[in-house]
């Protein structure tokens, strides 16, 4: 199995239709250069160095040797291997709101984002605590089960949007509820839920349920992604904001940050209220309270990724490379150069 760590540089590939389509109009406009000074018959003679072949062939090998570099920087992996590990740690469910309104764009790129991008972080921090994540919106979704491995929660997190769930708007209790039933039924120690969100609650009944959790020995912890002020929540076509969500009287939604229910939320679940301007060091807040908890050994799979084989397709880039680079794009003419060896007459 071959996994890239940075799948992003595929992007880097759309350059390549560009590529070869300028490369089709420039040999059509030295074709047609060429037939202005001579005719068909012709040009073989007055363009006796000129080879069509040659230039294609130097482009092709040098996309292959782009593409190939391409794919060394994806730094890909190969294998996947399985161990049975005994870890000592917490359980912890982080429930991310992917709901319209954390597309608003008062944290760059967007709260969604930058959310996303402090859970990667956090990943990388942990060591030991069995994690698991569920996205809500106006319900709530199970995303990737209660485990230590990291790196393919890592990958998870990274491919979230807001249509991993049908139901749109905000309902934090069902984030929560979905968050317990996510905890293993034979938990020994204390768990944790932290809760990153704007606050745009729908319902209301999330400051009772976290104090439900609380008494079972389960800490809410919440973050509030995005401004008091509020913005207005972007609509996006294809990739470009095209306008901005309104209300039925055409009014545009302004969504803001409820800081007032997070902080409830947080008090009656026995955890900690974090301003997420920062959702890393929001994070790293979390973090330090979760490891203050009681932690219990358990026995689990870890699925740890392969080596990195990024060395050879770099190689062959630098081989195809200098290759490109040893041929002429003329013709090297070795029946001309051989006319001298046929008697005259």
């Amino acid at each position: 199995m071959i996994t890239f760590s940075n799948t992003w540089m595929f992007y880097a590939l759309l350059a390549i239709p560009a590529w070869i389509m300028a490369l089709i109009l420039f040999l059509k406009w030295k074709k047609n250069k060429m037939a202005l000074l001579a005719s068909g018959v012709l040009q073989p003679k007055m363009f006796p160095r000129y080879s069509r072949f040659k230039i294609v062939l130097k482009h092709i090998l040098f996309i292959l040797s782009y593409t190939m570099l391409v794919v060394a920087l994806a730094r890909p992996k190969m294998g996947m291997k399985v161990q049975d590990v005994e870890t000592k740690g917490a359980d912890i469910i982080i429930a991310l709101d992917v709901s319209n309104s954390m597309l608003a764009e008062d944290l760059k790129p967007n709260r969604l984002e930058r959310a996303k991008q402090a859970i990667s972080v956090l990943l990388d921090r942990l060591r030991g605590d069995r994690i698991g994540i569920i996205v809500f919106a106006g319900s709530a979704r199970k995303q990737v089960p209660i485990t230590i491995d990291y790196a393919t929660a890592k990958m998870t997190v990274q491919s979230i949007t807001p249509d991993d769930v049908n139901t749109q708007g905000t309902s934090l209790s069902a984030a929560i509820n979905m968050a317990m039933e996510s905890l293993p039924v034979d938990r020994a120690s204390s768990g944790a839920i932290i809760l990153i969100t704007d606050g745009e609650d729908h319902e209301g009944e999330a400051v009772e349920l976290a104090r439900k959790a609380k008494k079972q020995n389960v800490f809410v912890h919440t973050i509030g992604i995005g401004t008091p002020q509020g913005v207005p929540i972007p609509i996006y076509n294809n990739g470009l904001v095209s306008g901005y969500k309104t209300d039925r009287n055409g009014q545009t939604v302004i969504t803001k940050l409820n800081e007032q229910i997070l902080k409830e939320i947080a008090s009656e679940g026995g955890g900690i209220y974090v301003k997420g301007n920062n959702p890393t060091l929001a994070l790293d807040q979390i973090k330090k309270e979760i490891d203050r908890m009681d932690k219990q050994v358990v026995s689990m799979k870890r699925y740890e990724d392969g080596k990195e084989q990024f060395q050879w397709p770099l190689a062959l880039a630098i081989f195809l490379i200098i290759l490109e680079g040893f041929i002429s794009e003329q013709s090297t003419g070795m029946l001309t150069r051989m006319d001298f060896l046929t008697p005259k007459r």
